[in-house]
């Protein structure tokens, strides 16, 4: 059985046997399998290719929730994943600002994004046109 984990030092995503004890990451460091949240999980090797791909992607950004409309903001190169930790904190915020920040940030089509942040579970919406980050 393959799985997907992350490492805690460079923060990439790597395939590992899960019935090893460790793994070596690529920056060196070891990686506790056993203790190791495995975030997917299969016999295929192409599949765990792919989540290590996905998750690898999400990881860095912007890039890695597909979103062809979500590009990095010139002047500041954060992420759209860290500038929405920002944004929201610990509180909920109306669509209308939400669509604000994401203009902001260069994203034409702010509806398509937000449906894309709901469907990958990057935040929720406990009311109507109000979200909040997971």
């Amino acid at each position: 059985m393959y799985g997907v984990v992350v490492c805690s030092r460079c923060e990439k995503a790597r395939a590992v046997n899960l019935s090893q004890k460790t793994s070596t990451c690529e920056c060196g460091s070891r990686i506790p399998i056993q203790r190791s949240k495995p975030y997917f999980k299969s016999d295929s090797q192409s599949e765990v290719a792919e989540a290590v791909r996905q998750m690898n992607a999400r990881l860095s950004g912007v890039p890695a929730l597909g979103f062809k409309g979500a590009v990095r903001s010139p002047e500041r190169k954060e992420d759209l994943e860290s500038t929405l930790s920002s944004f929201f904190g610990d509180e909920v915020r109306t669509r209308r600002r939400l669509e604000a920040l994401l203009a902001k940030l260069g994203v034409e089509d702010s509806d398509k994004v937000i449906d894309g942040l709901l469907a990958t579970g990057v935040i929720y919406e406990p009311e109507k046109n109000h979200f909040r980050l997971v």
